[in-house]
């Protein structure tokens, strides 16, 4: 609207329109001409009034949204751990890329003891503030449950009563996706909860391919009371578990193919030998390069490497 033409030069047209008729049309039907010339002035007017009222309305209505995304990325980075744990014979790599939109991918990794980790990584729906504060309220909600052994050591217990506590208060419209993992590094063993979630990649170095982690279990927030199954996997020197959201795995190329699991197993176990880190942003690159940057959800990886 602020590069269309304005009222000045409408009138200044339809002035330059008048004084060519008062100079060419006969005298006779130079009245009716002139009247049927102001109808059609005060016409274009009255729909430019309307146009750029609605204009301005959509601006206003964009620079709220505008500030309410910027206020939500915040919140959301905000939530995430400012730094990773030190564990030893671990190695750790994380990194969330958010859209422009705001999604509401979460995800923390907690130290319990020396040499045990658990990490959550998790998918709220919706978009914007209430997405953010639906995070901040799967974030602390986890953080109650750690203080006892008993929970944070049996993800299937852990999210069960995350999910009894979530349910309650949660508007019906939204829901939260959840990958919970435990890990002993001292035993060699973790255990593993999903609600809802997509599988985690598990790179396993004694037969040099990747096995995909999955249990059933609903998401958060829909059903009370909803007993989740919990599985055990075992893990050696130069394993690998990559967690992810499905804003990495559904991003789009220019022709609609998506990034895909394939794909993305594929590149794990070409990049196996990278540092968590280096594995982390070797994957985000590929799949910033597939979409040509241009992604409308959040991408999110988490990596845990066995030393």
């Amino acid at each position: 609207m602020e590069e269309e033409i304005g009222p000045d030069e409408i009138v200044g047209l339809h002035l330059s329109s008048i004084k060519k008729l008062v100079n060419e049309s006969p005298q006779e039907n130079l009245s009716k001409l002139l009247l049927k010339s102001l109808n059609l002035l005060v016409e274009v007017m009255v729909a430019y009034g309307l146009s750029y009222r609605e204009y301005h309305e959509a601006k206003i209505q964009h620079q709220q949204l505008e500030k309410e995304l910027q206020i939500a990325k915040k919140i959301q980075t905000s939530l995430l751990p400012r730094q990773l744990p030190q564990i030893a014979g671990m190695d750790l790599g994380a990194r969330m890329i958010p859209a422009k939109e705001v999604g509401g991918d979460y995800y923390n990794l907690l130290a319990f003891e020396e040499d045990k980790l658990g990490v959550w990584i998790g998918d709220v729906s919706g978009k914007s503030i209430p997405a953010a504060m639906l995070i901040s309220m799967l974030k602390y909600a986890l953080q109650a449950f750690t203080f006892k052994k008993e929970m944070y050591s049996e993800p299937e217990k852990l999210v069960t009563q995350l999910n009894n506590l979530i349910v309650k208060d949660i508007n019906p419209e939204y829901f939260i996706t959840l990958f919970y993992t435990y890990i002993d590094i001292k035993r060699g063993e973790f255990f593993f909860t999903a609600a809802g979630h997509d599988p985690v990649i598990h790179f396993r170095r004694d037969r040099m391919r990747c096995d995909e982690l999955r249990t059933d279990g609903v998401v958060l927030g829909v059903l009370e009371d909803y007993v989740y199954e919990q599985k055990k996997g075992i893990c050696a020197a130069g394993d690998i578990l990559v967690f992810y959201t499905d804003g990495v795995t559904e991003a789009r190329d220019t022709s609609g193919n998506q990034f895909g699991l394939s794909r993305l197993k594929a590149m794990v176990s070409k990049n196996a030998d990278l540092t968590a880190q280096d594995l982390v942003d070797r994957l985000i690159n590929h799949v910033l390069n597939h979409s040509q940057m241009k992604f409308f959800d959040d991408i999110t990886l988490v990596v845990v490497k066995m030393k």
